[in-house]
C-alpha cells in the first residue's frame, strides 16, 4: 500500500513540475513575451526561406515583416554564419542529428543597420502536412542588465560579443 501511495505522490509531483515547465515556456516564448517568432521553410527547394514572422522583428532588428518574408533567414546573420547556414540546415534535415534544436543559446543577429544585437535563440522543428517542414525560431533580445547575462558571467562559461 505504501508503494502505491509513494508512486501516486511521485506522479502528482511530476505532473505539477511538467505544468510549471510548460507555463514557464509559454511566459518566455508566448505571444505577449516580447519574443520575435520567425518561421522558415525546411523544404529542400526553399530551405531557409522566411515564411512568416511576428511584428517583434521590427522592435528587435528594425526589419518590417515584409522586409524578411520571402528572403533567406541568413539576411539577419553576420556574413560568416550566413554563408554556412543553409548547409547547417541541410545537414540537420538529412541526418536528423540535432546540435541546437530545442536549446536556448546566445546569438548575435544583425539589425537592419548592420549592427549586432545580442539575443537568445531557441529553435523548434514543426512538421506540417500542408507546408512541409517548418523551422521556428524564437528570438529574444537581451540587454546587459538582463539576468541571463548576469548568470552567464557568474558561471565558468565565457560569453563573447
Amino acid at each position: 500500500m505504501n508503494f502505491y501511495k509513494n508512486r501516486a505522490d511521485y506522479i502528482g509531483k511530476s505532473s505539477i513540475a511538467n505544468k510549471q515547465f510548460i507555463d514557464n515556456e509559454r511566459l518566455k516564448y508566448g505571444e505577449n513575451s516580447n519574443t520575435c517568432i520567425i518561421t522558415c521553410s525546411g523544404n529542400f527547394n526553399s530551405i531557409g526561406t522566411v515564411t512568416n514572422s511576428n511584428n517583434e522583428i521590427t522592435r528587435i532588428l528594425a526589419y518590417s515583416k515584409n522586409d524578411i518574408i520571402g528572403q533567406n533567414i541568413s539576411r539577419i546573420m553576420p556574413k560568416v554564419y550566413a554563408d554556412l547556414h543553409d548547409g547547417f540546415m541541410r545537414g540537420y534535415l538529412e541526418t536528423s542529428e540535432s546540435k541546437i534544436i530545442g536549446l536556448e543559446r546566445l546569438v548575435l543577429p544583425q539589425n537592419k543597420l548592420g549592427y549586432l544585437v545580442p539575443c537568445t535563440l531557441m529553435i523548434k522543428v514543426l512538421p506540417n502536412l500542408d507546408e512541409g517542414i517548418q523551422i521556428v525560431g524564437f528570438l529574444k533580445d537581451i540587454d546587459t542588465s538582463n539576468a541571463f547575462m548576469k548568470n552567464s558571467y557568474d558561471t565558468d562559461e565565457k560569453v563573447y560579443f
